[in-house]
């Protein structure tokens, strides 16, 4: 509500004149939806990052189990010589 006031209001007076009210209604509703409309895209945004980090996290996790097996495989080699 202040950004739409401050377009309304730039000498920062305090008040809005009634002739006004109309026009500053539209505006708040209007940057209202401006509002939502980057929150979606941020939350997008989140979520494609989210997606790659979780990606990525799997892919680690999934050498890691690779390269025990193998450890343990080759430990298990050595033993049996």
């Amino acid at each position: 509500m202040n950004d739409v006031w401050f377009e309304l209001d730039p000498e920062d007076t305090g008040y809005v004149s009634w002739h006004a009210v109309k026009p500053f209604i539209a505006r708040l509703v209007a940057h209202e939806a401006e509002l939502e409309e980057e929150r979606r895209i941020a939350a997008d945004e989140r979520a494609v990052r989210l997606a790659s980090y979780n990606r990525d996290k799997a892919e680690r996790e999934r050498r890691r189990r690779e390269e025990e097996a193998k450890a343990a495989e080759e430990a298990e080699a050595a033993e049996n010589e």
